[in-house]
């Protein structure tokens, strides 16, 4: 809202300038409708900013919604979790809570009930789900949670569903394609599988829906058959209120339920956990903290609009010098002139950002509805991805692109109204003493050298690099008279890609992926600083190509920078991303340490494969697997750049023997920066209670579970590609402390040779039906751990294209300014007997030879950043890079820009002499 009434009071201003001024209003006026055309392209530049902004801004509020709703949804009424850390207790604590005086008039209701993982096999159907939560409730107690809707119309809240019954939730129904009436078998943490009959299937809509997986809902006489005990591992109490209300009553009466608890005698330690609350505030943490991702990669985009918007202003003023001479000649104040230029750009700004509403809402609209391709979120709870277009995103989205549009008119033109009024009526370059800075304005570069000196040696991550280019730009601006301006340009282009890079070489990966703007603020800094090095010695070139190809970028060094960089910036991050994509690629034999399949069971710590099957295997390893699930908080996010406070997560856990750890088989991909080889990692992770190993968090994170005894601290010091045992794995001395129990195993198998880890896999599967065994090939699993980011990555195509779309619209932009600008130079190249072919070549080759400074430019800063990411991201991976992706963009970018250019060319080459002899009077 701020932004909202900052643009109102700007425009305001502007329309009180345009009603005190009326001659310069009609002046600008008369300057944006004289050309349409032109106004046309200039306003098409000038959209990006709008839609890239409406674009991050759609994506942001939809995702959250979305996400946000359905965790709502999931939990239902249920909003604090009462347990032992999945130990069974006495089933009347339940009731004990909901009797206390400490919690009258507070609670909703309180119910027991016992959650558990396991296996879910439908016997008339012969299908099998090895991931199944099992969630036995009491009936009794239900009527305060909601009563469970039925696919057939009926609800229930269990008290008619007999012992030997169960429901099922729809997402289990469907994977199962099961029915009313089927058989099914159940089997969990080690207990002997009990049968049931399917009495219903829940939708999801309240209780139904809870946990947002695929369910068993049981009665307490039911899941006794199967835990062979009626003790229970939970109750689950609802506070009053509803929606965000509700969180925070159930927040604060967690202290007083702990109270309570602890009058109550118990064997086991237990916990209160305000479990709704704090699954809500890390979805919101978690949206919060990839907003930025996505508002960066945008911001990249509106860089580069905006080079082109400063490239378009210096254009029209440079077409304009004789009139706006002429202008000052008359009287008319330099104040005056940036006016006239503010208010030409007002109309320019508003309508672009108007109109740059539309595709933004276009992308963000592609953009969310491929959003669960890469949002593993949203897999996890189910959501319905919902669209969200708010009035205020829009209005923030036009505000923000006009602001932008109109502030970078502004500093242009105040560049540009600076003239000498005889050399621009005769449409000559100003003279080199024309224009002196004064003191106050070297003072005030002192200054601001300083504060970049400061900001260097003490400030970090992104204040570092700003400081510097402070610096070396400081020294630059200092040096203006006392070196050529191409030497000099060259000097300060090079110090500050020296110290850019040397600066961004030196931070760890931790400091990178928590702090966004360091990369953010490298790409752009970068792209400029090689540009301004292109550009200034872009006469090297004459060695190789006609002089005539050459000779206005020359003149022009800021506008072959802007294009430079305009272009430079996107294709910067195609580079980045290439490099990424390519050197992050799974190593299938390497990544997965030989083995072909995984086998993994969650109800048997043993299994026995049928002879047929366990001759075609070459070696094995065995791991004691458990799920651990409850509250978890992490120093870096597993989904984004963290940390994330405590919320309720499933984590698989790997228990590894000493003999195991002795002897590892099991491939690391990366691991702290602080062991020199693979045999430290393993000896600390033999010998450290709280070093573990993780296929989703990098290394360096600590992730903290709760334990018997309160949070238990586990420091990842190494990890495996995305994919391959996701989750912690360590020693048993390691994971003891979370009292965890390991009723599962996983079988690592490496297959003999000729035989197809699909088909052994799938032959597994059929073997061991109705145990719910999954098997798996290991290459099926990397994949699925890398094609969360690049789902992202081909969703960002659209953003890029944008992009390159707007360094490709600057060549034409340029191209056809030029036509305008050039009519006296271009009529007497005609009169003295230039052929259309060589003014048709000379527009060509200047557009390309632009093309080609941004693409070396962008190809050198991608594959910078490219390499040291990586090399932080995946120590010991070898940088690669998708060259046929890179060469196909850069071949568009080529295609592109001579397509744009071709039509002011030919508009060139067509002049007539005898029209030209008249351009030059």
């Amino acid at each position: 809202m701020i932004l909202i009434a900052f643009f109102v009071l700007v425009y305001a201003a502007i329309g009180a300038i345009a009603w005190r001024r009326p001659l310069l209003a009609r002046l600008a006026v008369r300057e944006a409708v004289r050309r349409p055309w032109q106004s046309v392209l200039v306003v098409a530049g000038l959209t990006i900013g709008t839609s890239m902004i409406l674009m991050s801004s759609i994506m942001s509020d939809s995702v959250t919604t979305s996400l946000s709703l359905a965790t709502y949804q999931s939990w239902g009424r249920v909003d604090i979790l009462v347990s032992a850390n999945g130990r069974f207790f006495s089933p009347s604590i339940a009731s004990e809570l909901a009797n206390s005086s400490r919690l009258h008039d507070k609670l909703r209701g309180a119910q027991a009930g016992v959650e558990l993982f396991g296996v879910a096999a439908d016997l008339d159907r012969r299908l099998d789900n090895p991931s199944v939560r099992l969630i036995g409730f009491d009936a009794v107690s239900q009527a305060p949670f909601g009563a469970f809707t039925l696919a057939d119309g009926r609800t229930t809240n269990g008290l008619d569903v007999p012992p030997d019954s169960v429901l099922i939730s729809e997402t289990l129904a469907e994977s199962l394609q099961a029915k009313k009436g089927d058989a099914i078998r159940i089997a969990a943490n080690g207990f002997a599988p009990a049968d049931f009959e399917v009495f219903g299937i829940a939708t999801r809509h309240g209780p139904g829906d809870y946990g947002a997986q695929p369910a068993v809902f049981a009665t307490l006489p039911a899941m006794s058959r199967l835990t062979g005990t009626s003790q229970i591992n939970v109750v689950r109490l609802s506070a009053l209120g509803d929606g965000r209300q509700e969180l925070e009553n159930s927040q604060q009466i967690a202290p007083a339920v702990a109270a309570a608890l602890s009058e109550m005698p118990s064997d086991v330690h237990i916990q209160v956990v305000t479990a709704k609350a704090d699954d809500v505030n890390e979805i919101e943490k978690l949206a919060a903290q990839n907003a930025p991702i996505n508002f960066a990669l945008s911001s990249i985009i509106v860089l580069a609009g905006i080079a082109l918007v400063v490239n378009l202003a210096l254009a029209l003023a440079e077409e304009r010098r004789p009139h706006l001479a002429v202008l000052r000649a008359l009287g008319l104040t330099r104040a005056g002139l940036v006016m006239t230029t503010l208010l030409e750009g007002a109309v320019y700004s508003l309508a672009a950002a108007a109109i740059g509403a539309v595709p933004g809402l276009g992308a963000g609209w592609l953009m969310v509805a491929n959003s669960g391709r890469w949002i593993p979120e949203l897999h996890e709870k189910g959501a319905t991805i919902l669209l969200v277009i708010s009035t205020q995103a829009i209005l923030v989205s036009i505000a923000a692109g006009a602001l932008v549009t109109l502030l970078t008119l502004l500093v242009a033109s105040l560049r540009t109204t600076r003239l000498s009024i005889a050399s621009a009526v005769r449409s000559l370059p100003d003279l080199p003493g024309a224009r002196q800075s004064g003191n106050w304005v070297k003072i005030a570069i002192v200054a601001l050298g300083a504060v970049g000196l400061v900001a260097a040696a003490i400030g970090d991550g992104s204040v570092r690099l700003l400081g510097g280019v402070g610096v070396i730009a400081m020294c630059g601006l200092l040096l203006d008279g006392r070196l050529p301006d191409r030497v000099r340009a060259t000097l300060v282009g090079i110090a500050a890609v020296i110290w850019l890079f040397g600066v961004y070489a030196t931070l760890s990966w931790t400091l990178i992926q928590s702090d966004l703007l360091v990369t953010v603020g490298l790409l752009p800094l970068a792209t400029i600083a090689l540009s301004l090095v292109a550009a200034s010695n872009i006469r090297l070139v004459e060695r190789v190509v006609p002089r005539t190809l050459v000779a206005q970028l020359t003149r022009r060094t800021s506008r072959l920078v802007l294009a430079a960089t305009a272009l430079g910036l996107v294709l910067s991050l195609v580079t980045f991303i290439g490099v990424f994509l390519a050197s992050t690629m799974p190593d299938y034999g390497k990544d997965a340490g030989g083995y072909d399949v995984s086998v993994a069971t969650s109800g048997s710590t043993s299994f026995r494969l049928p002879p047929t099957l366990q001759s075609k295997i070459a070696d094995q390893l065995s791991i004691s697997t458990g799920t651990y699930f409850g509250p978890v908080r992490s120093t870096l996010s597993d989904r984004g750049p963290g940390p994330l406070d405590w919320h309720q997560q499933a984590v698989p856990l790997y228990a590894m023997t000493d003999d195991q750890l002795a002897r590892p088989k099991l491939p690391l991909s990366s691991y702290d920066a602080r062991f020199t080889n693979e045999a430290a990692v393993w000896a600390s992770l033999r010998n450290e209670p709280d070093a573990v190993l993780s296929g989703t968090y990098p290394a360096g994170t600590v992730v903290a579970l709760m334990g018997k005894n309160g949070p238990v601290p586990l420091r990842v010091i190494a990890r495996f590609s995305p994919g391959f045992l996701t989750g912690l794995v360590g020693s048993s001395r390691a994971l003891d402390a979370l009292g965890a129990d390991y009723p599962g195993t996983t079988l690592l198998l490496r297959l003999k040779p000729g035989v197809d880890p699909a088909g052994f896999a799938f032959d597994v599967r059929r073997s061991q039906y109705p145990t719910g065994v999954e098997a798996v090939t290991t290459r099926e699993l990397l994949d699925q751990g890398s094609a969360i980011f690049r789902n992202y990555i081909g969703e960002l195509e659209l953003v890029l294209i944008a992009g390159l779309g707007v360094g490709v619209l600057s060549l034409g932009v340029l191209a056809l300014r030029a036509v305008v600008e050039r009519r006296r130079s271009i009529g007497l190249l005609r009169a003295v007997g230039y052929q259309p072919r060589q003014l048709l070549t000379a527009v060509m080759g200047e557009s390309l030879l632009t093309a080609a400074t941004g693409v070396v430019v962008g190809v050198a800063v991608g594959l910078f950043v490219g390499f040291a990411v990586i090399s932080r991201y995946e120590p010991g991976h070898a940088v690669t890079i998708q060259l046929d992706a890179l060469a196909v963009a850069v071949a568009l970018i080529f295609v592109t820009a001579a397509l744009v250019t071709l039509p002011p060319a030919i508009a060139v080459a067509r002049t007539a002499p005898a029209e030209a002899l008249r351009l030059i009077d």
